[in-house]
């Protein structure tokens, strides 16, 4: 990739580090970041992170060519969703049993700023374990009782 108004220290930042195929994503970041903040007028940041993402998703405009769309089409690659914790959020509903603890539909949890679900949760957890003492608890008293009888 050939990037217009680099300076002399930035091309040499980018041999020596090796930027785009290093290993670590966070130094990866820091890399690009440290590039598009040192030279890049608006135009070329474009052109350059349109590549990136382009690279990042694999994705190659080539094979494309026979549909007019080729460009705009969404790519498995492309799925975010994964990354979203959208299905997290959807167990831990279903897992603490928000409904019948708070009374909250699945909509009104969604709604609810990721702060309050986190307290809800919580809330939930901590009633989680406090009935899981105390049914060990009545666990022990029934062996106990068990034991007597012997």
């Amino acid at each position: 990739m050939r990037i217009e108004g680099t300076t002399n220290k930035t091309k040499r930042h980018i041999l020596e580090n090796d930027i785009f195929s290093s290993h670590s994503a966070t130094k990866y970041i820091d890399d690009v970041i440290y590039l598009i903040k040192e030279t890049m007028s608006s135009p070329t940041c474009a052109l350059f992170l349109n590549d990136l993402y382009d690279n990042t998703y694999n994705i190659k405009y080539d094979k494309d060519i026979e549909n007019v769309f080729g460009a705009t089409l969404y790519r498995d690659t492309e799925d975010f969703q994964p990354f979203t914790g959208i299905d997290r959020v959807y167990n831990d509903y279903i897992v603490y049993d928000i409904k019948e603890k708070f009374g909250l539909s699945i909509d009104e949890y969604l709604a609810k700023n990721i702060y309050e679900k986190e307290i809800l949760d919580n809330i939930a957890i901590e009633q989680i374990k406090a009935m899981s003492e105390e049914m060990e608890n009545l666990k022990n008293d029934i062996n106990r009782g068990e034991k007597e009888y012997e």
